[in-house]
């Protein structure tokens, strides 16, 4: 019996409440939680959402709100 297909409508929806999840904490942290930036500090981050550093920072580049557009950019 052949495995059944995953939903891919449903995992598209719940990967973008969780990259929204994500940016909301980060970008409206707690006066206990903020860096010296006014976001949350991705230690606490990951602690909040049991992921790594590396997965949040890649989840908050790809929304836009973190990282240097410029230095990916090649001349």
């Amino acid at each position: 019996m052949p495995r059944p297909k995953k939903k891919k409508n449903n995992m598209e929806e719940l990967s973008q409440q969780v990259l929204e999840a994500v940016t909301d904490a980060y970008l409206n942290p707690t006066e206990d939680t903020a860096d010296e930036n006014g976001k949350m500090s991705l230690n606490v981050l990951a602690d909040e959402f049991s992921m790594s550093r590396i997965k949040l920072r890649k989840l908050l580049i790809t929304a836009g709100v973190c990282g240097r557009p410029t230095a990916y950019i090649s001349g």
